[in-house]
């Protein structure tokens, strides 16, 4: 997770935070645990069959959602 927290490391860090206040926000108000939560990035300038077609974006998120769910149980 500590790799989507800041867009940019070092002194740029304090300038680039974009998903940390979200994902402590997250952690804080519905009880998530850091460690058990995943990053799924998407690149939105991709239309959704181009991004599974070069990545395969959707069959690791399916994949990652499902590793996620049995490790809840």
């Amino acid at each position: 997770m500590s790799a989507i927290y800041d867009l940019a490391g070092g002194i740029f860090a304090p300038f680039t935070t974009v998903f940390r206040t979200i994902v402590f926000e997250m952690a804080n108000q519905f009880g998530y645990d850091i460690s058990s939560m995943a990053a799924l990035p998407y690149d939105w300038r991709l239309a959704p069959m181009k991004l599974q077609e070069r990545d395969g974006f959707f069959s690791h998120a399916r994949q990652e959602i499902e590793v996620q769910r049995r490790g809840a149980n």
